[in-house]
């Protein structure tokens, strides 16, 4: 267990500095990387579904582009009319292919939704927002990992993720929990827009348990195409949708959860 995790160790550090880079930096910069992170995203799927094909991915990487460029020029409601055309291309392919609709369909979708998602979540909280989503989720994941291996205890899912432990799922919100508060308190202003710090901890220890939930969904479609890792691209975490399906998950809620927010009024329109 020490290899491993000094395996994950050595690349979420290397990749920590590219991804927080470019929501740094933002604009072209960030939509570069989400693009990358989609259509690869995409292309593991559908390998791991049994749908892949070129004319697949080149449908994915157009409708992908537009959707990132529309976002930056237009806005996401534009960005998410191209996803939705792209997903209707992709059945399109999958029809003449004589594959079940699903999924192809759903590949373009779940990834789709979720690049417009963090794109739209930069350009409107700016990096502190996207650093918060990050860390929350990387907090969720490493908490859940070390209390998870060193506890054990019931499965939490056992049929679907067998890996996964009760314990591990209270450690990844609580250590998230706690680190939405804190960041909240160190970086002030807006960030600490909720105010209590038993609201922070409750929104980040929440969002834990929602990656989770993504997590675990990823697992059972792994599963059911007997797949054990969706590629073997990044060393100790497997593919791109291994590191990044808690995140793929809660960026849209993240977003839709900020969008009612503001109709209420309880937000600015940023």
């Amino acid at each position: 267990m020490a290899s491993r995790l000094l395996v994950r160790t050595a690349s979420a550090l290397a990749m920590a500095p590219v991804a927080l880079g470019a929501a740094w930096a933002g604009g072209w910069w960030f939509a570069a990387l989400i693009f990358v992170i989609a259509v690869y995203g995409t292309i593991e799927w559908n390998r791991m579904t049994g749908s892949a094909h070129a004319a697949l991915t080149i449908v994915n990487g157009v409708s992908l582009a537009l959707a990132c460029v529309a976002l930056q020029d237009v806005g996401g409601r534009l960005a998410l009319l191209f996803v939705l055309a792209g997903a209707a291309l992709a059945a399109g392919v999958a029809l003449l292919r004589r594959w079940p609709l699903a999924w192809p369909v759903t590949g373009l979708l779940y990834l789709g939704i979720a690049a417009v998602s963090l794109l739209w979540l930069r350009q409107w909280g700016g990096f502190l927002l996207v650093l918060w989503l990050l860390l929350v989720i990387w907090a969720s994941d490493t908490g859940a990992y070390l209390v998870g291996s060193r506890v054990g205890g019931p499965r939490l899912a056992p049929r679907l993720s067998p890996n996964k432990t009760w314990s591990g799922l209270v450690g990844g919100c609580v250590t998230a929990g706690l680190l939405s508060t804190v960041f909240a308190k160190l970086a002030g202003g807006e960030a600490a827009a909720f105010g209590y710090p038993f609201v922070q901890f409750l929104v980040g220890f929440v969002l834990a348990g929602l990656s989770q939930v993504g997590d675990i969904g990823e697992s059972s479609i792994k599963r059911r195409f007997n797949v054990k890792d969706s590629g073997n691209i990044i060393p100790g975490h497997g593919g791109v949708l291994d590191r990044v399906d808690s995140l793929i998950f809660t960026a849209p809620l993240v977003a839709l959860s900020i969008i009612l927010l503001r109709e209420f009024g309880a937000l600015p329109h940023g």
